[in-house]
């Protein structure tokens, strides 16, 4: 909502996203640490007026254990205790919380809880962040009860369509009674410090920027040469806040029912029912059987929780289930930041977890085994198939 008075603040409140892969490389994650996560963390230590909500899935917080990243943690966990970061909880292993068990699903956050509770031990936590911000009712009703606050969606779960979100209002989910506060796609499309530079030279101010991205957008993906991250945050026009913070200044309150949307999902797509088409696509054929070798693990591993290989065979299994085994093979073309979501190493990698997770037990039977095992020849025999003939097609 837009005013015509340039004397007013923005409120810019800046929702960072902080994930790798469990199968992601080591490369890969000392390349985001360097440009991204050490960026941001300098920018918020240096400037006091900065502020940022941030989720860190469990996921990433291993890997940077794991490669000796411990300062970086300690500089997250003082800036949460310090107010200048305000954490939010997910799903560990960043599953699509509604394409998954509920049963699945609450493993995941209470894997990420204890998780976090190592890494930031005095720091509470109000928000929880839907990987992919897929809402799912069933998942909301838990989450109030272990005394979650708020959720973070997209601004098309609001009414299906963009441009709606009155941002003076509080939403209320009448599911699960949680607050709610939507993304502005708008503001998240480009790079949100330059949007907001870009905003302050307008003649008619906005008075909420509610940005939420990746946080590799920031250093890794947009390489922020004229420094407008730190401009944007020392701007005294511009006002930041967490979340809680800008939820707890708002008086008015509207009751409704979230639409089931990713932060990538078209209008069009949500009005043909395709919202969830990125993980889960019927007309997929390397989905299908995706999925099939997915149901088929997930029953077999929780059928058999008293087998000698089930510590294992969770373990794979909780990995397996993270959205970007599905989302690399979508196919979808992003013209924003790169070309189509096709990478068929981290579709292989995710059924090689799925496989493994069946691998690892003992006492099912042959043809359960064999059943998996055809079902993961399948996916590696479609994904390679489409890959060598999208190459060959390309370059010919």
């Amino acid at each position: 909502m837009k005013k015509n008075n340039q004397n007013k603040n923005i409120k810019w409140v800046n929702f960072l996203h902080l994930y790798q892969p469990p199968s992601i490389n080591e490369d890969t994650i000392r390349a985001a640490q360097r440009n991204s996560y050490s960026f941001i963390v300098k920018i918020l230590k240096e400037n006091k007026r900065a502020r940022a909500t941030v989720n860190i899935n469990a996921s990433l917080l291993e890997h940077l254990e794991e490669f000796g990243y411990d300062d970086l943690i300690k500089d997250i966990n003082r800036l949460a205790l310090g107010g200048r970061i305000e954490l939010v909880l997910s799903a560990a292993y960043h599953p699509v919380l509604a394409l998954v068990p509920l049963k699945e699903a609450k493993r995941q956050i209470k894997r990420n809880i204890k998780i976090s509770n190592k890494f930031f031990p005095k720091v509470k936590i109000k928000g929880f962040f839907f990987p992919e911000m897929v809402y799912d009712k069933k998942v909301a009703k838990y989450l109030k009860t272990i005394g979650i606050k708020w959720i973070i969606l997209d601004e098309l779960s609001y009414k299906g369509k963009f441009n709606q979100v009155d941002y003076n209002k509080k939403y209320i989910d009448k599911n699960s009674g949680l607050q709610i506060i939507f993304r502005n796609r708008n503001y998240s499309k480009d790079y949100p410090p330059k949007i907001i530079l870009g905003l302050l030279n307008e003649d008619h101010l906005p008075e909420v920027v509610l940005s939420g991205t990746d946080a590799e957008l920031y250093g890794d993906r947009h390489i922020d040469y004229t420094g407008d991250f730190y401009y944007a945050v020392n701007d005294k026009r511009v006002k930041c806040q967490t979340v809680s913070e800008f939820l707890d200044g708002l008086r008015q309150k509207e009751i409704i029912n979230p639409k089931i949307a990713s932060w990538d999902t078209s209008e069009k797509e949500l009005k043909n029912k395709e919202s969830l088409y990125l993980w889960k696509n019927p007309k997929n054929k390397i989905h299908i059987k995706l999925w099939e070798l997915t149901d088929l693990a997930l029953k077999l591993v929780e059928g058999n929780r008293k087998d000698k290989g089930y510590k294992w065979a969770r373990y794979r299994l909780d990995r397996g289930l993270s959205s970007c085994v599905y989302w690399w093979a979508s196919e979808k073309d992003f013209d924003l930041w790169d070309g189509p979501s096709w990478h068929p190493d981290q579709v292989i990698s995710g059924a090689q977890d799925l496989i493994k997770s069946v691998r690892s037990l003992a006492l099912i039977s042959v043809q359960d085994k064999l059943k998996a095992e055809k079902l993961y020849l399948k996916v590696e025999e479609l994904v390679w198939k489409k890959h060598w003939s999208k190459y060959y097609k390309k370059n010919d």
